[in-house]
């Protein structure tokens, strides 16, 4: 009888903790979110080159599978907050999330520098091509042909 009981335990706990894992995680997508670009941008040089392939594919691919509303407001408040700013909008851009190009336009056009503004027009997204070019006007840059930055590739890895 001992036995029964505490075997109840057990599976009364686990279904427990599940249901509370569920209810955390429904609650604080946006702060998985965050931690999960945190990770990823981590695993990211000043060049955007990955200095951590597997933490940063686990990353990548976490990001890929959440809504894209979750994912974009999080790297929006992540680049406001200004830590690792570069390496976040290097990975916004290798997630390639569509429907974000929007958004990231407007994060550049607040806190962008000309090095990010480079990396938007070379990225391959015609939206953040011309979000770039915006901010390149705005700024009194003028746009030249040549071999500009190629550090970073919409949506991909």
């Amino acid at each position: 009888m001992k036995k029964l009981i505490t075997s109840w335990l057990v599976i009364f706990s686990a279904i427990l903790f599940s249901f509370s894992a569920i209810a955390i995680a429904g609650e604080t997508s946006e702060e998985n979110a965050s931690a999960i670009i945190l990770k990823g941008a981590n695993c990211l040089d000043s060049e955007a080159n990955w200095t951590d392939k597997t933490g940063g594919r686990e990353a990548y691919n976490a990001l890929q599978n959440m809504p894209s509303q979750t994912v974009v407001n999080a790297l929006a408040k992540a680049v406001i907050k200004g830590k690792d700013r570069l390496r976040i909008l290097f990975l916004a851009v290798k997630l390639g999330i569509k429907g974000t190009e929007e958004r990231l336009s407007d994060i550049l056009a607040k806190h962008g520098n000309k090095s990010m503004a480079e990396d938007f027009l070379n990225s391959g997204s015609s939206e953040l091509f011309e979000g770039g070019k915006r901010w390149a006007n705005a700024n009194g840059y003028s746009i030249n042909t040549g071999m500009g930055s190629h550090r970073v590739r919409w949506g991909s890895f």
